[in-house]
């Protein structure tokens, strides 16, 4: 072996390695190595537990690249990090390395790295707050993921993306999102467009708001109410959504204990199917609360007190197949149908016939929308958006609208953050294109968002006489949509409760009085406009709260 330049062989003999030098020196001083030492950032509660959340700043730092003279060091870390934090398998964190490796400057020879990554495979490497390099990133212990992570099962890997892949997302970021993300998801699901962009603005509004936007799919068994959204999450990055297929109390409770209050916080929580029952409304009222104060919500099982705390915030998926509850828990959700037409079942049909005989069931590849959606949350969650008119409207007298309609124009405009201008205090300004973008989607799921209605109840709401003297009774209706009468009453009583028809008895010289029904003067999405002249323009707002 020769001598590494400006040092003298003393002998022949070979080096000795020792895979852990610090173990070594505390050995050789006769002391017991520190049991900080046993423990990624300090955490006994993550030892043996696969840390599943975002990355800390510090490693996303590291990600970054450096140039010549810390790169060795950045990937000791990194690799160390993916094997012995994230608990990735050898093949994923080998390729997580090698991904990183393309933005060093110039990147490491792979049998450099490789070296490297076979060191920290033998070794149980781990770093903390102390170390020096992961030090420099440091941010507030309540603002780092790692600070409030309670643990996690190890199948949300936060995947790593090619330099190429970044910049076609990056690209992207520059034209029509809406359409790109459409494009996408007309792989895997016919139609529904709409509520593809609406699932989306939901998805992200976890992380970008501070007012999350819950939306609620009711609809027929098998009519693509579960399959629009599993479309959705095909196009997020892991980190960013939780999926159960059904839950209550109890179960949350036991996911919260193991991972901590914090397991959900700016996160997409999707349940599928919903069922009205006596344990669901505690559940909904728990997930969806958006006070300041953190719900808890307390039961017993077998003599235990069960306190589900969550903290933070975060966007809530549901799909039933009808609503349920309370007026104030229909209130802390966008409600919207998926399209049962008969046109939609042969777009179903010719896309699956598509798929199916092409072979390509389950080979379609979503990394770069995935990345946009990254890129989409990492560069726009710590801004802030000020909306710089005033909105005319038309709802006042149902309060939780109006901040979900704001919500939507700050996130359409993070969504198009590389199209928006900024502030003197770098804030976003979100543009008309950003509220004509939120009202076209409320115009599309009015009958849901604003009347809350669907189905039979909205074939009804179309016989409906606007006219006081066009007024029809339960049987007139009957007649027209081929329901029985006492189905009739009760959309009827329905309809009345959210204020869409009036209702008065009709005189009659033979037999009872009869009921009879005509349309309310209720607003429309139609009348939300933007008040524009220089004389109602006020002095640039504050930023959403």
């Amino acid at each position: 072996m020769s001598p590494t330049p400006g040092y003298q062989r003393l002998n022949d003999n070979m080096p000795t390695e020792k895979q852990d030098v610090h173990a070594y020196f505390y050995q050789l001083l006769g002391k017991p190595q520190p049991d900080i030492k046993k423990y990624w950032f300090g955490n006994r509660d993550m030892v043996g537990t696969p840390y599943t959340r975002s990355h800390p700043v510090c490693i996303s730092e590291l990600l970054k690249g450096t140039d010549q003279g810390l790169r060795n060091e950045y990937a000791i870390r990194l690799a160390s990090y993916y094997l012995n934090f994230r608990r990735l398998e050898p093949r994923n964190a080998s390729r997580q390395l090698h991904l990183w490796n393309e933005y060093n400057r110039p990147p490491l020879t792979d049998p450099e790295l490789n070296a490297i990554f076979k060191s920290v495979l033998q070794s149980n490497y781990n770093y903390g707050c102390n170390d020096p390099l992961l030090a420099r990133w440091c941010v507030n212990p309540t603002q780092c993921p790692v600070y409030t992570y309670g643990g996690g099962n190890g199948d949300e890997e936060q995947e790593c993306y090619s330099k190429e892949t970044v910049q076609e997302a990056s690209s992207i970021l520059e034209e029509d999102v809406f359409k790109f993300i459409n494009k996408e998801a007309s792989y895997l699901h016919a139609g529904d467009q709409p509520l593809i962009r609406l699932e989306f603005v939901s998805a992200l509004s976890g992380p970008l708001s501070n007012t999350p936007i819950n939306t609620w799919v009711i609809g027929g068994s098998g009519k693509g109410k579960s399959h629009a959204k599993y479309t959705v999450i095909q196009l997020l990055p892991k980190p960013l959504y939780q999926v159960f297929t059904s839950a209550s109390p109890m179960s949350l409770f036991y996911f919260i204990k193991a991972r901590g209050p914090h397991a959900l916080d700016n996160m997409l929580l999707y349940i599928d199917e919903v069922e009205a029952s006596k344990y669901a409304i505690p559940m909904l009222r728990t997930l969806t609360s958006q006070t300041k104060i953190t719900p808890r919500h307390l039961s017993v099982h077998e003599a235990e007190v069960l306190d589900l705390k969550i903290a933070g915030k975060r966007s809530v998926w549901f799909t039933s197949v009808k609503t349920f509850g309370s007026e104030q828990i229909k209130n802390r959700f966008i409600h919207a149908n998926p399209d049962e037409t008969i046109e939609q079942d042969d777009r179903v049909f010719h896309l699956q016939d598509k798929i199916y005989r092409s072979g390509d069931s389950g080979n379609i590849d979503f990394t770069v929308a995935k990345c946009l959606t990254n890129l989409i949350v990492e560069n726009t969650k710590d801004l802030k958006v000020t909306i710089p008119y005033r909105i005319d409207w038309p709802f006042k007298e149902r309060r939780h609208l109006y901040p979900m309609f704001l919500t939507f124009i700050e996130v359409v405009c993070k969504i198009y953050h590389k199209r928006r201008e900024r502030d003197s205090q770098d804030r976003l300004i979100a543009s008309v294109e950003d509220f004509n973008q939120a009202k076209d989607l409320w115009h599309t799921f009015e009958d849901t968002i604003v009347k809350r209605v669907g189905g039979s109840a909205l074939t009804l709401l179309e016989r409906i006489e606007p006219e006081r003297s066009l007024a029809k009774t339960h049987a007139e209706l009957s007649d027209e949509v081929v329901l029985s009468t006492r189905h009739i009453r009760n959309i009827c009583e329905q309809l009345q409760n959210e204020g869409l028809i009036n209702a008065q008895k009709r005189s009659s010289e033979k037999g009872r009085p009869a009921w009879e029904y005509w349309l309310a003067n209720q607003p429309a999405v139609a009348d939300i406009k933007l008040i524009l002249g220089n004389s109602e323009m006020p002095g640039r707002p504050p930023p959403l709260p």
